[in-house]
């Protein structure tokens, strides 16, 4: 009887702070202002966060042996585009020229509006071929948002076709994650 309660006494010392309850506990990350505005996303700690630039935070999913599974947060300023503002709607029909512009096969499979810390969004999924890498074939998702109508924020989850549903889950959690600080 004392070994079973000394048994259990250590399991719960040594694997609960591993995982709770079976998950792990996951990473936050805040990202520095542009223009006054700041985000938070959460992700699991077996991908790794890079800062790609000042505008750019790539999280890697180090599982997929392709090592092309991400999920990106990306920010554009519109006013770089010679728009002082932009409704949403707006900014998706230049994004998806600018898409067809850089890729091959370009297919939007489905676009729905969202909503995300009280701001209008939109959430896309479509494939593509990479043009400088005819060999990667991609699907995605992506969630677009503009902050003060002229920031463009897109978080998104891009991985081959083969592993897209294997992380596809995760990938949504950290996504839906987003929201402004």
């Amino acid at each position: 009887m004392k070994k079973a309660i000394i048994l259990s006494i250590l399991v719960i010392v040594f694997l609960l702070p591993c995982k709770a309850w079976g998950e792990e506990a996951w990473l936050t990350y805040k990202s520095k202002p542009v223009e006054g505005t700041t985000y938070s996303i959460h992700y699991p700690p077996s991908w790794e966060l890079k800062e790609m630039s000042p505008i750019t935070v790539g999280i890697m999913c180090f599982d997929d042996p392709s090592m092309k599974t991400m999920v990106t947060i990306s920010i554009q300023d519109i006013r770089l585009w010679g728009h002082k503002t932009m409704a949403l709607d707006e900014y998706l029909e230049i994004h998806d020229r600018n898409i067809l512009d850089i890729t091959l096969n370009y297919n939007r499979l489905t676009r729905e509006k969202v909503s995300v810390s009280g701001e209008k969004a939109s959430l896309t999924v479509y494939t593509y071929t990479d043009k400088k890498d005819l060999k990667w074939h991609v699907k995605a998702k992506a969630l677009t948002l503009l902050a003060k109508e002229m920031l463009a924020y897109e978080v998104g989850y891009a991985s081959t076709p083969e592993a897209y549903d294997k992380f596809s889950e995760t990938a949504q959690k950290i996504i839906d994650s987003f929201k402004f600080e």
